[in-house]
């Protein structure tokens, strides 16, 4: 059986390392996009100490086209099939104009403008195509997991419409 290749983006730390951690854990090769080297480095080994599992490092500037098609470019060099790609969107910019076109480009379930990562409570969070199913939290977490139903109930005696 082939193992499972899971590229992750954001991987220095917080739910990114985690993420890298558990599915490494679960057997999968783990591939970490970083812009940093030594953090990058760091990183890996610390899923590594933590798990035994494959963990591979590529380096990429998201803010650079070529960066980034060099990186995809290195990791479809290495791997036939990619099974998950966990990629966090965040755009920093003083223009909002410029950032609103460029969100509206990406193919991402959540994207933060100036910010990264805030969650809070009432806002949908997801992925997208195979990085997620559904959403959670928010009115849009009780639509995923409930089903409409509606149920009619009659009492007494009802007139045959056939």
């Amino acid at each position: 059986m082939t193992k499972k290749i899971s590229v992750i983006t954001g991987a220095l730390g917080g739910i990114g390392l985690e993420m890298a951690t558990e599915l490494a854990r679960r057997g999968d090769t783990v591939v970490l996009v970083v812009r940093d080297r030594k953090r990058g480095e760091a990183a890996a080994e610390a899923v590594r100490a933590a798990t035994s599992g494959d963990v591979e490092l590529v380096l990429a500037d998201f803010a650079s086209l070529a960066s980034v098609r060099a990186a995809a470019a290195e990791i479809q060099a290495k791997h036939s099939s990619i099974h998950l790609l966990a990629h966090n969107a965040a755009v920093f910019t003083n223009d909002l104009n410029r950032a609103h076109r460029v969100i509206a480009k990406l193919e991402a379930g959540t994207c933060w403008i100036n910010h990264y990562n805030v969650t809070p409570i009432e806002l949908p969070f997801g992925g997208v195509k195979l990085s997620g199913l559904g959403r959670e939290n928010g009115r849009a977490a009780m639509e995923h997991y409930t089903q409409l139903k509606s149920v009619y109930v009659a009492k007494g005696d009802i007139d045959a419409p056939y």
